[in-house]
């Protein structure tokens, strides 16, 4: 269907540029109306940045147009931001950055991550913190879009605005929350609403045949549905009525305090207790190498730095890193990077079985569970696709008292200044740590 719409509508653009067109489909104009809503609340990741364009796209983590506010620059006509990559070092071109924006957004263009292998650009969803689309983050965005609310979306009362808001802080899936503000709007896809939005169908209902399926019959006047309700014994609320309202139903059930907590008893269930993370180094098995990685920065506020220890079965050092990363990133880019750092050296050392750890709990959650949305996703994703080319491998959490040496590692480049990495030879110190760390 995609491949349709494209021919169609937008056939040498994307989707994001595409025009609605003449005599478009009920489908596409659904589509195309929304769109406004993923323009607000998208903004590119840096991969490669060759669909990128310098100045017109939105991609400076700065939230307020995201847009760069520097003179443009003489790049020709498709200034792109690959032109800014170099692919030689694949980091940024520091002298052209700085010659090219202003000094604020020369510093936050710098502190961009990339990754190893300059992956292809992609959109990122900013309507929260994970980067993950929810349809509350996108109706907090379409809350500032629109000035005045349609009927269902807002009012100037008080009692529509104070539904919208109990509807959304209910401790409940998102799903259910969603599925209520769509009765409340009379948003479902009933026969009666699809016929009234153009759909060539009946309005009777399908399964009885004898009313107009409304939202109102569909949910409590079916035969079915009544008889769903008829299990709710203490039901606080009246739904035999034939002329209340939905909305004024759903008033009554949300002031009703026990309504919630009878969904929480018949929702709850037993919860599987979680593997403990580990607090110790433990050698891996025979014939299987582990990578620890941590990172650190300067007191000051300088260049963050990352530790890459490889170790075998009987604790020897395969390999050993002490890097200092090129500015000063957050902890948790710092984390992604130093993990990205420990995968590329294990492939660098020829590494066929590995398991890494980390004491950067939502890092290694995010590689586990192949999360490639948010600000670091291009970096989760790198590290996925590289460690793909072992035989094996595992990505850990464990705390940070069984994380040592990396962060000692990690500490050597904080205090030296310098990168340093080291292949089946070491100086004593690296010695003396992992002699230190086995006897804990």
């Amino acid at each position: 269907m995609a491949r349709v719409f494209k021919e169609k509508y937008f056939p040498f653009d994307d989707v994001l540029n595409s025009k609605k067109g003449s005599n478009p489909s009920y489908a596409w104009q659904s589509i195309h109306n929304s769109l406004e809503v993923i323009k607000r609340g998208t903004r590119w990741s840096v991969g490669n940045g060759r669909r990128i364009h310098i100045w017109d796209d939105r991609w400076l983590p700065m939230p307020t147009t995201y847009k760069v506010i520097s003179p443009q620059g003489d790049y020709g006509d498709f200034p792109m931001m690959s032109s800014l990559i170099d692919n030689d070092t694949r980091w940024w071109k520091v002298d052209v950055i700085n010659a090219t924006f202003l000094p604020h957004e020369a510093s936050t263009i710098l502190k961009i991550p990339l990754n190893y292998n300059l992956l292809d650009d992609c959109l990122i969803w900013m309507g929260n913190k994970s980067g993950e689309f929810t349809v509350k983050s996108a109706y907090h965005i379409v809350s500032g879009i629109v000035d005045s609310f349609e009927e269902g979306e807002s009012t100037s009362s008080n009692s529509w605005t104070l539904l919208w808001k109990r509807i959304w802080q209910q401790k409940v899936p998102p799903k259910l929350k969603n599925f209520a503000w769509r009765i409340c709007v009379n948003g479902l896809p009933t026969m009666q609403n699809l016929n009234h939005r153009g759909i060539h169908c009946s309005r009777f209902c399908l399964l009885c045949d004898k009313a107009i399926e409304s939202t109102t019959h569909a949910l409590l006047h079916y035969d079915h549905a009544r008889m769903t309700w008829a299990f709710w014994h203490n039901c606080p609320v009246d739904l035999s009525s034939p002329s209340r309202d939905l909305v004024d139903i759903a008033f009554d059930l949300i002031a009703k305090g026990s309504v919630l907590a009878e969904f929480k008893a018949a929702y709850s269930f037993p919860i599987l207790p979680q593997s403990p993370s580990l607090s110790k180094w433990k050698s891996p098995p025979t014939g299987f190498y582990k990578i620890n990685t941590d990172t650190t920065a300067f007191d000051d506020g300088g260049n963050s730095c990352i530790g890459v220890v490889i170790r075998d079965n009987k604790g020897n050092v395969l390999a050993a890193s002490s890097k200092v990363l090129s500015v000063p990133f957050s902890a948790e880019a710092s984390e992604a990077l130093a993990l990205q750092e420990g995968v590329l050296l294990a492939t660098e050392m020829d590494v066929s079985h590995a398991t890494f750890e980390s004491d950067a709990l939502s890092i290694i959650q995010a590689i586990n569970d192949g999360f490639h949305a948010g600000e670091l996703g291009h970096i989760i994703q790198n590290i996925r696709e590289i460690s793909a080319a072992f035989i094996w491998c595992s990505f850990h959490h464990l705390r940070r008292e069984g994380n040592r040496v990396a962060h000692e590692l990690a500490r050597v480049a904080r205090n030296s200044g310098a990168s340093q990495v080291w292949k089946r030879s070491f100086p004593t110190f690296v010695e003396h740590l992992i002699t230190e760390d086995s006897f804990l």
